[in-house]
């Protein structure tokens, strides 16, 4: 048994950054476990996030990350 460190440093950065953007959103590339530990912090935290993910049926070839308009994402993962 142990302590999962990989959630309490993804806790940790995404409330870090929270204090800085209160209105913050995530756009999580991927779907691993790293994708689902966040995905748990996020749900948390009350974080919106858009999961984008070749195995949840997205092609990830023509992802624009340039920035929107309808988007106010401050964080990639």
């Amino acid at each position: 048994y142990g302590t999962n460190t990989d959630l309490i440093a993804v806790e940790s950065l995404l409330k870090e950054i929270q204090l800085h953007h209160p209105k913050l959103k995530i756009i999580l590339l991927g779907s691993g476990a790293m994708a689902r530990l966040t995905i748990l912090v996020a749900e948390t935290l009350h974080v919106p996030l858009e999961q984008v993910s070749r195995s949840r049926g997205h092609s990830m070839d023509y992802l624009d990350l340039a920035p929107k308009e309808d988007t106010n994402a401050q964080v990639l993962i």
